[in-house]
């Protein structure tokens, strides 16, 4: 927009209308710089939790010693809807990490827009939300050899003891109704932590996940833990919107395009080891 400011010709000095050109000036250079300002963008929050490698909260988890010499990463699940966002001219992702069962909470009274885990973590609004699948992922019994004996001689991880568990997680109540204790932990570090001191028998975690755990940390004893031959569950790995959110069309489509231009359905080691550009567990 230009303005155009001229000689008034008068003998005697035109105040008024100087007064006038003044303010037409002014409304003018308003409007240039209003139409230069870059639009605000809407902030998209995405809710999760510290669960390494798929989603790293760099404050609490090991990856950031394991990655030494890398700079740290939020997880493989994390960093997808990252780059996902990365550049969009219309949103802005801000990410918030909180314990398990408050991440599912902050989603389910919609304090987040985005929830990465699963759909199976928030069952009781499976109705009102629409899963966008990242990948695949099997839950699995850790244990040190003598317990992994014991249960692979059942058909069924039934009457196993104690086993540890993230709070939430989608396997632990069907692990109870197999007659086994669960004891429910914040972190998967620390369900490690619990069996190796003796204070659990098993713990039930995602098979790549739990390796990656023990090398992470590196726990006195860890390289005797096994698996058994049980999967306890399959579980879908999602980002989770609402069907009656506004922007819920939007994400669907910047995800969805993400996913195609990448490969993530790959063996779950080849899956880390590009994530981390190291060997697999």
């Amino acid at each position: 927009m230009t303005c155009f400011i001229f000689w008034l010709p008068s003998t005697r000095f035109n105040f008024k209308a100087l007064k006038g050109l003044l303010l037409l000036c002014s409304i003018c250079f308003h409007s240039m710089f209003t139409l230069a300002a870059p639009a605000e963008k809407t902030v998209i929050v995405l809710g999760t939790f510290n669960y390494p490698p798929l989603m790293i909260d760099d404050r609490l988890s090991a990856d950031e010693r394991f990655n030494s010499g890398m700079s740290v990463r939020h997880g493989i699940g994390v960093d997808f809807i990252k780059n996902a966002f990365r550049n969009n001219e219309a949103y802005q992702l801000k990410i918030k990490f909180y314990p398990p069962k408050r991440a599912m909470a902050q989603f389910v009274y919609r304090d987040t827009d985005i929830f990465l885990g699963s759909r199976m973590d928030v069952p009781e609004i499976k109705d009102e939300i629409i899963p966008i699948k990242i990948i695949s992922l099997k839950s699995v019994l850790f244990c040190m050899p003598t317990q992994c004996d014991l249960a692979n001689q059942k058909d069924s991880p039934t009457n196993l003891g104690y086993i540890s568990s993230i709070t939430g997680s989608p396997v632990n109540d069907p692990l109870e109704r197999k007659g086994n204790q669960v004891v429910a932990l914040q972190d998967i570090e620390k369900t490690f932590i619990h069996m190796l001191r003796g204070r659990s028998d098993y713990v039930a975690a995602i098979d790549f996940a739990g390796y990656h755990t023990l090398r992470a940390n590196d726990f006195i004893g860890s390289k005797n833990v096994e698996q058994t031959k049980h999967v306890l569950m399959e579980i879908p790995y999602d980002a989770v919107v609402y069907k009656d959110s506004i922007h819920s069309q939007a994400i669907i489509n910047i995800l969805k395009a993400e996913l195609r231009r990448v490969n993530l359905m790959i063996e779950p080691d080849k899956l880390v080891a590009n994530y981390f550009q190291v060997s697999g567990p």
